[in-house]
This record gives structure tokens, C-alpha cells and sequence, in this order.
């Protein structure tokens, strides 16, 4: 026998899943984009007019060494970290020797490289999971159909998407800018992070736009037979 949730069970979950959409939204509001930008006026915590000082996000930039560059910057007798590759089985594993790079006078590449793509990630999040609460809440009142779920969950999702895509292309392009000529051009690896995620769950945002569209239009044939 298949039991149908009442009323209240589902007024219940609904709730359960607000809560869960309003701690997210502090939490990317929070950690993702107030708690960062206090960072930038810190007192305590800039190095001249050009600094980015920050308070709750990395202000560091991790880099990939590369070993020759290394020996050929810093001489072929620097002793590294980690050493050649060792083999393991049928395999050859070789540790990376990596480094957190501090600049004296961090400009707008640094910023975009750290903080900058972390405040747009954050608020692409916030944003987000506004959009989704919107949603949620109007389930929640009895009217899920509401023409406008249907711009909401079609925005949540090109905001999850373009947000993304932007703090791929800031972190990437910052971490370029930073690293681009003088010594870390010769002593770094250049490194791309992708991440396909985002857009998954904006496709997923989208699709769920129009199966209310479909319901919208179903509801409305219904009616109208009544």
C-alpha cells in the first residue's frame, strides 16, 4: 500500500528546506562575499595603496613549481621539498612541489586571482538560492504554478551558469596576470581550473523551469474543462 504524505508532513518538509536555503544564503553571504570584502579595509592588513588585504579568503596564490625552473632561478644545487618520481608498482608517482606566492605590491590580477573570484562565486550562490527560496516559499503558500517560479528557476539557472563562468575566467585570468613574466613566469607551472558543476546545476535549473511551464499549461486546459 503506497502512503500519500498529508498536509502537514509536507508543509513540514517545505519549511525543513527553506531553513536549509536561508543557512545557505548566510552562509554564501557571510563567508563568501561580506566577510572578504571587510578584509580590503582591514587596518592591519594592507602593504601600501596597491594591497589587498584580506580577512576570511585566501590572500595568497597557491602555484604549481616547476623543477627546472627552480634549478635554473635559484641554481642546480636548491634542495626541493620532494624529491624525483618514485615507482610504486606499475605505476610512477611524483610529488609537486607547490608554493604559496605573497606580493609586496598585489594589484588587481592578485585581487582577481584570490578574493575577486571568491566575492563572484559568493554572490553568484547568493543569488542563486534567493531565486530558489522564492520558489520554495510559493510552493509553500499552495500556488507552485505561479507564472512567475517560472522566470525565477530560468534565472537561477543562467545566474549559476554565468556567475560560474565568470569566476573561472577571473580566477584563470588573475592567476595568469599575476604569474605572466619575471621570476614566477620561469618558476611556475601555468594552471586552468574547470569546473563543469555549475553548469550542471544551472541545466538542471532550467529544466526544472520548464517542467512548471508545462504544469502552468496543464493547469490552465484543466481549468478550463471545469
Amino acid at each position: 500500500m503506497t502512503v500519500v504524505p498529508g498536509k502537514a508532513e509536507r508543509l513540514v518538509a517545505i519549511r525543513v528546506l527553506e531553513v536549509l536555503i536561508w543557512l545557505a544564503m548566510i552562509q554564501f553571504g557571510a563567508l563568501g562575499v561580506v566577510w572578504p570584502l571587510i578584509g580590503l579595509a582591514a587596518p592591519g592588513g594592507q602593504q601600501g595603496d596597491s594591497a589587498w588585504g584580506v580577512v576570511g579568503a585566501p590572500s595568497q596564490l597557491e602555484v604549481e613549481l616547476n623543477k627546472e625552473g627552480i634549478e635554473a632561478v635559484l641554481g642546480p644545487d636548491v634542495s626541493l621539498p620532494e624529491g624525483q618520481g618514485v615507482r610504486v608498482g606499475d605505476v610512477t608517482l611524483t610529488p609537486v612541489v607547490k608554493a604559496w606566492v605573497e606580493f609586496d605590491q598585489p594589484g588587481l590580477a592578485g585581487f582577481m586571482a584570490t578574493t575577486g573570484s571568491d566575492v563572484i562565486l559568493g554572490l553568484t550562490s547568493l543569488v542563486t538560492c534567493v531565486f530558489l527560496w522564492l520558489v520554495v516559499a510559493s510552493v509553500r503558500r499552495g500556488e507552485p504554478f505561479d507564472r512567475r517560479n517560472v522566470t525565477r528557476l530560468y534565472v537561477a539557472g543562467v545566474v549559476c551558469i554565468g556567475g560560474s563562468a565568470l569566476y573561472m575566467l577571473a580566477n584563470a585570468g588573475g592567476r595568469m596576470a599575476a604569474t605572466w613574466g619575471g621570476t614566477l613566469e620561469d618558476l611556475s607551472r601555468a594552471e586552468i581550473a574547470l569546473s563543469f558543476g555549475p553548469l550542471a546545476v544551472g541545466t538542471l535549473f532550467a529544466v526544472m523551469a520548464e517542467v512548471f511551464r508545462r504544469g502552468m499549461i496543464l493547469r490552465a486546459e484543466t481549468d478550463g474543462l471545469v
